[in-house]
């Protein structure tokens, strides 16, 4: 799904590339941010799609 996304806010469709993971590599993720929000207070100020957004257009400007 998030390769989907990058792909749809690039204009340019990406296929999957599946290979044996790495040492070290990160199988899988159950980030949460609760304890931030309930500790600290924490709240996002954009969802992922519009921070992706705005970091392929930095990226865009950076890289020109």
């Amino acid at each position: 799904a998030l390769l989907k996304l990058i792909g749809d806010l690039s204009g340019a469709p990406l296929d999957p590339e599946y290979r044996p993971g790495r040492p070290g590599d990160m199988r899988d993720s159950l980030a949460d941010t609760t304890a931030a929000r309930e500790l600290l207070g924490y709240v996002p100020r954009v969802d992922l799609r519009e921070g992706l957004r705005r970091m392929y257009e930095d990226f865009l400007r950076f890289t020109r």
